[in-house]
């Protein structure tokens, strides 16, 4: 028996017992590394996406008020305008008279009149401009009214001024 013994002893199977191997069953240094170096490469993109956004909103908002407070000056203006308008009416006793002594411009406003369509009285339009691509156009009715000019506003809107450039675009036609 101590040979047999001695025989297993140097083979080696029998004699010490086999090392466990760590780390086979869970994720590596390696991995995690990778890992965290995709995350932090993700929070980077969203925040500068972020910080792009907000910069784009803030330039929209920039414009935004700008474009708000033109509006508003040029309405202002338009109700100066207007309150001219009715107040020279009400001085003059008909409406060919109110035309006569009605001025081509008021400020930044424009005025234009012409003949109405049915001939019973005239239209007036003032045009006062917003910014390089709007205008405010005011449009009044121009009667005699009980020994008086009488003024009726009859459109008060926003309108484009910019200038569209013709592109002529080839469509093929079936022939």
């Amino acid at each position: 028996m101590k040979q047999l013994v001695g025989m297993t002893q140097m083979s080696g199977d029998i004699s010490t017992p086999r090392e466990q191997k760590k780390g086979l069953g869970g994720i590596g240094t390696g991995m995690l590394s990778v890992l965290m170096v995709l995350i932090i490469l993700l929070l980077t993109a969203f925040a500068v996406l972020s910080y792009t956004t907000a910069v784009a909103e803030a330039r929209l908002t920039e414009k935004t008020v700008q474009s708000a407070e033109d509006y508003y000056t040029a309405d202002a203006a338009a109700q100066k305008v207007l309150f001219m308008l009715y107040t020279q009416a009400e001085a003059c006793s008909s409406a060919d008279e109110f035309l006569q002594t009605l001025p081509q411009s008021s400020g930044q406003a424009v005025l234009g009149w012409q003949q109405d369509e049915t001939g019973a009285g005239y239209q007036l339009t003032c045009t006062v401009p917003i910014d390089e691509a709007r205008q405010l156009r005011m449009q009044l009715s121009v009667e005699d009214a009980d020994g008086k000019a009488g003024l009726t506003l009859t459109l008060y809107r926003v309108e484009s001024t910019a200038v569209w450039e013709d592109e002529n675009i080839n469509v093929w036609d079936g022939t």
